[in-house]
């Protein structure tokens, strides 16, 4: 039988199978998607019409690719998903690197684009409704107050979050007045959130995040110190679903000490953080 005979529902399954991980942005070497749309007319068309082979995307945060590129070829590679639930996650080569021992100067370095243009407007939000599952860096006082003021209800299938909240390296207090706080809506009343993990170092109240607390199957604040009141609160209100906890009371986070341990294998929290502790029902 010839390659252009092969049943496309038989060559989508071939696909699936040479995918082990997400497609990559910009075009990476270990991402053979975009070599597929090239062997043929009838592969390109078969890759293009099926939305889901786009669905899960990792954005590399290259140094050296013009920011306007990698702004084009996000959008392209989410127009490629049409209408499927999308996996976001703007911190894989971030977190390799600093695994790796490669710790960053400023936290622009850390974002899609080095921070020339707004991740969360131009990204995130054109396509909220979609995003099942999230993991970014919001760093800069203009994209955090972007992130935490997306419109309550936009993120309505988001069922996984990991963020981690910075302003830089070397201001840790938050940039937020009160009145500001009281209108973060990103969060609140979100149907579908069951687990969230949470790096603030910014000075951000946990509790100011507006959570479905009593929704959570899995809450992971490990890497944010917090007093004993704010700990109690959360579990007060988060205990009637949550099954898995990782807290850490004390009074102050370390950033240093979470980029070297942002992948230290977690089968207790105390291993990464001396001071944090588990709660689990």
């Amino acid at each position: 039988m010839l390659l252009s005979e092969f049943p496309e529902k038989l060559l989508l399954r071939i696909f699936f199978l040479c995918f082990e991980n997400a497609t990559v942005v910009p075009p990476s070497q270990s991402d053979i998607r975009p070599s597929l749309t090239q062997v043929c007319r009838q592969w390109r068309r078969l890759m293009l019409a099926t939305p889901t082979i786009w669905q899960d995307v990792d954005f590399s945060p290259v140094p050296f690719q013009h920011p306007i590129n990698l702004l084009k070829l996000a959008k392209l590679w989410l127009r490629r998903s049409k209408g499927a639930l999308l996996s976001l996650n703007f911190c894989a080569d971030a977190r390799s690197a600093m695994t790796a021992g490669q710790l960053p100067t400023s936290a622009q370095q850390l974002l899609y684009g080095g921070g020339s243009f707004n991740i969360v407007k131009s990204i995130i939000f054109p396509c909220a409704s979609r995003i099942r599952s999230l993991t970014c860096i919001i760093c800069t006082e203009e994209v955090i107050k972007a992130f935490l003021k997306i419109p309550l209800g936009t993120l309505e299938a988001l069922e996984s979050v990991e963020v981690t909240f910075l302003n830089d390296f070397d201001r840790c207090s938050t940039p937020f007045t009160q009145e500001e706080i009281s209108d973060f809506t990103v969060f609140r009343s979100l149907p579908s959130l069951r687990r969230a993990t949470f790096h603030i170092f910014n000075g951000i109240d946990p509790l100011d995040l507006q959570l479905p607390w009593n929704r959570l199957t899995k809450l992971d604040l490990g890497s944010t110190a917090m007093p004993p009141e704010v700990f109690t609160t959360i579990i007060h209100f988060s205990a009637p679903s949550l099954t898995e906890g990782f807290f850490q009371i004390g009074s102050r986070s370390s950033l240093l000490r979470w980029f070297k341990t942002c992948h230290t294998p977690r089968r207790d929290i105390s291993e990464a953080a001396p001071q944090a502790h588990r709660a689990k029902q």
